[in-house]
């Protein structure tokens, strides 16, 4: 019954102060790792005894990850960030728990129960993770709740040999019916340019592959492989979309983030 009391030791986690718990997830997937003192000045209905509370219930239940960190003549300060979890509940579920069946934890996370081979778009195949797919469209800025009700409509969906695309489109597709706004930040999240202000007051649309210049330039003739610039070409174009809300961003900031980036 090992399995059981983690799928109850999850769910213990979100009571009491549900709403609360969901907000604070919802705020550090967005945001990133945040101290304590971050999340009490974006949570000042919580006193900070609850939202102490609060946040070690979602630590011990798995929810979140908590660092710890010691400056000398300083007082530690404690950072949390969201784990990398997956919550799929159904009677069907309950019952494969309970009879003792393969319900799809993997590496102590909870998976709806569909194993298949996705194909992405330089054709190397992988097994699928709901948790890919939930972390992107939170990245995107969906809501905890819009983005595992998409995750859900993609795992009934899926097939053996679904490229990352077709993954996008339906989960895309399942937003859209509540709002097409929706569907189209996820899209443009994914595949989209960004729109850069120049300092000379003008715009200029920046894709991946203008990013690698740029991550090649501020190296200065550092040799990388085509995929080091491309993981990272990734992360910048990320760090700058959770920020930028499909609006126009200044190129300064644009080669900030970059800098952070390469700094690692």
């Amino acid at each position: 019954m090992e399995t059981l009391e983690k799928l109850v030791k999850q769910l213990a986690s979100l009571s009491p102060g549900t709403e609360e718990k969901l907000r604070i997830i919802e705020m550090l997937a967005r945001q990133g790792e945040m101290p304590f003192s971050k999340l009490r000045e974006a949570m000042p209905e919580l006193n900070r005894s609850t939202l102490y509370n609060y946040l070690d219930d979602l630590v011990k239940g798995g929810l979140l990850k908590k660092r710890i960190v010691h400056e000398p003549g300083k007082r530690p300060v404690s950072y949390y960030s969201v784990a990398d979890f997956f919550i799929y509940l159904s009677p069907q579920c309950l019952l494969r728990i309970a009879s003792g069946a393969d319900t799809g934890f993997v590496n102590d996370k909870f998976y709806p129960t569909v194993k298949v081979k996705v194909v992405d778009s330089a054709g190397n195949e992988s097994e699928y993770h709901p948790s890919i797919l939930v972390r992107d469209l939170l990245d995107a800025g969906i809501r905890v709740e819009d983005a595992l009700d998409a995750a859900l409509y993609v795992a009934e969906n899926l097939y053996e040999g679904i490229t990352t695309d077709e993954i996008a489109e339906l989960a895309a597709k399942r937003l859209a019916e509540k709002d097409k706004s929706l569907a189209e930040r996820f899209l443009w999240f994914l595949h989209g340019p960004i729109s850069v202000r120049r300092s000379n007051g003008s715009y200029e649309n920046w894709d991946r592959a203008k990013l690698e210049k740029e991550i090649a330039k501020e190296w200065k003739g550092i040799e990388k492989t085509p995929r080091e610039l491309a993981l990272l070409s990734r992360h910048a174009e990320r760090c700058i979309k959770r920020q930028s809300a499909q609006g126009a961003v200044d190129e300064n900031y644009v080669r900030d983030v970059i800098k952070m980036v390469l700094r690692g």
